[in-house]
């Protein structure tokens, strides 16, 4: 409020209002002529003067949350009077929510007494705080005798201004009323933008601002002057370039001010692609999955190209597991771009159940794995019966005995002896399956200086296997004592336990006929009756050729079972890249 800015003050629309609490009748007035109605003057010279004037109600204004400095400038001048009078004048202020017909001085707090000591004019500045809750107030000055000519009113207080400044927005803030404590105040930014740093800035005490705070639009929007604006739907915002473009293929069109457009459900962007690309799907299951032939230790394969592929990257992933596996464990990876598509698995065990998949895969698979099994094609397969694998046997003197072998690779039919002679005759005894101990006749073992080898095949459909190492066998056999006879079967026995074989689709058990086992027993103890059997080699030789025949036995095994899982399962052609996923 500025009292030069009203015509009048107290006349008749003016906005002042003049009181005489001593009934003197004389008071406050307006100056004389002209810019002179904007002026007040009293000078009243009783025993107790009291002269009072109102400004109008003040309003604050203004929202603030913390409490703010109200300034009251006062421009006055003091006369000489004779005789001698008072050079002070009261202000008061009177804090109220709502304007009243006539204030009453009882209200009023005394604010600050001008006192003067020449004619000289000049300006007080004083000041009172106001809270939140408060609305506005009343200013008054008072009278006690002095001749006094009142300039101007002011009643103002400082603020930091509402502005932008580049995207920021600083809000309209009281300043602060204590000194040199300025205002802690948080920018805001412009829709569609966020700052960069810290969006706190000060207000000081005369209501200048101290600080900056920077804003930048988000992602989606770009710089238009003061504000940020965003694409429309179907569009996204080039942040290079800062220009709109269309959404590319299997995009979503609804969103709008975005800086990429998503994909439709069911289709994906690969990791390195940006939104310039449009979004693509997974391929669909290979079509016609079918066995074309089948070996002892392979499987050929023949497929068609899936309905959809997606994308040119893709791939098709071989896998293959026994029916005893629980996973997978082997994959290989198949790059073949035409319409039907052939592959063959090689170094498979014969006379096994195989379950293969054949998986289309392209560069986004990969985000949606989970439904890996609706793109999986897989079929069931056996491989042939092959020849079996190499067994091992044990001697003792004319005696040879053996195990099923660790790959049997079908279904044992019998197994064949060959006894070598020197070099003069070689001959080959056949026993049925469930036979794992034979006595080698004695005329086919050669006396003296001598020696006579034998070795042991298994054979099944496909053939027989190889033959197992040549053991030696020697004659003459002398005696066997009771004790060495009770050892020597104990030993058969122990030694001729029975393995798996297959049936005509899977490994099953095949125990050894019990009366084959009997028969082999009677005849060992036949022998030993008459005196064929030797007693030179006793127990006590016999367990430790048996220890050395069970290491050597598992020491070939575990060779061979890592032989078969080193075995390499690719093949190179000129159309098929196949390499191990």
């Amino acid at each position: 409020m500025d009292s030069n800015n009203y015509d009048t003050l107290l006349q008749a629309g003016g906005v002042w209002t003049a009181a005489d609490p001593d009934g003197s009748g004389t008071t406050w007035s307006p100056g004389s002529g002209g810019n002179c109605q904007r002026t007040l003057f009293v000078c009243e010279k009783p025993s107790n003067p009291n002269n009072w004037v109102f400004t109008q109600y003040i309003s604050k204004n203004v929202t603030t949350l913390s409490n703010m400095s109200i300034f009251v400038n006062v421009t006055v001048r003091f006369s000489t009077c004779n005789p001698s009078c008072p050079k002070s004048l009261n202000i008061f202020y009177f804090k109220v929510n709502s304007p009243v017909a006539l204030p009453n001085t009882s209200n009023f707090s005394l604010l600050s007494t001008i006192i003067g000591t020449t004619t000289v004019v000049f300006d007080a500045v004083i000041s009172f705080n106001i809270k939140p809750d408060e609305a506005g107030f009343y200013i008054a000055l008072q009278d006690r005798g002095s001749c006094t000519n009142l300039n101007r009113v002011k009643v103002y207080y400082y603020q930091c201004p509402a502005q932008q400044v580049g995207l920021t927005l600083y809000p309209l803030t009281p300043a602060s009323t204590k000194q040199n404590s300025p205002v802690l105040v948080t920018a805001s930014c412009v829709t569609g933008s966020a700052n960069l740093s810290s969006l706190y800035l000060q207000c000081d005490n005369y209501g200048a601002w101290n600080g900056s705070a920077n804003c930048s639009c988000n992602i989606g929007y770009r710089p238009m002057g003061s504000s940020c604006t965003g694409c429309g739907a179907g569009q996204w915002l080039d942040a290079k370039n800062l220009t709109c473009s269309p959404c590319p293929g299997n995009c979503s069109l609804d969103l709008v001010m975005t800086s990429i457009c998503p994909c439709l459900d069911g289709y994906f962007r690969a990791s390195m692609e940006g939104p310039d690309v449009g979004c693509t799907s997974p391929p669909t299951v290979p079509n016609n999955l079918m066995i074309t032939s089948i070996t002892n230790t392979s499987i050929s394969l023949m497929w068609e190209k899936p309905d959809v592929i997606g994308r040119d990257d893709y791939y098709f992933a071989v896998k293959y597991r026994t029916d005893s596996s629980l996973k997978f464990i082997t994959a290989f990876k198949v790059i073949d771009k035409s319409n039907v598509i052939a592959y063959t698995l090689h170094n498979l065990t014969s006379y096994t159940s195989y379950e293969i998949s054949v998986t289309a895969v392209n560069g986004v698979s990969d985000q949606d794995w989970y439904n890996d099994c609706i793109r999986t094609a897989t079929i069931t397969a056996a491989t042939l019966e092959g020849v079996p694998g190499v067994i091992d046997i044990a001697v003792i003197g004319q005696y040879v005995v053996w195990q099923r072998p660790i790959f049997p690779n079908g279904l044992i039919i019998g197994y064949s002896l060959q006894v070598v002679a020197g070099s003069q005759s070689r001959q080959i005894i056949t026993v049925n399956a469930t036979t794992f101990i034979y006595q080698v006749p004695s005329t086919n073992i050669l006396s003296g200086g001598g020696n006579t080898y034998v070795q042991v095949s298994a054979q099944t459909n496909a053939g027989n296997g190889e033959w197992s190492i040549p053991q030696l066998l020697k004659l003459p056999l002398p005696e066997c004592t009771t004790s060495q006879t009770s050892a020597l079967l104990s030993f058969t026995s122990n030694f001729a336990v029975s393995f798996p074989s297959k049936s005509s689709t899977s490994p099953t058990s095949q125990p050894m006929e019990e009366n084959g086992i009997q028969q082999n027993m009677m005849q060992i103890y036949l022998g030993v009756a008459t005196g064929v059997i030797f007693a030179v080699v006793g127990a006590i030789t016999a367990g430790v050729f048996v220890t050395v025949y069970i290491v050597r036995r598992d020491y070939k095994r575990k060779k061979l079972e890592l032989a078969m899982a080193n075995a390499s399962a690719s093949r190179k052609t000129d159309k098929i890249d196949e390499s191990p996923l």
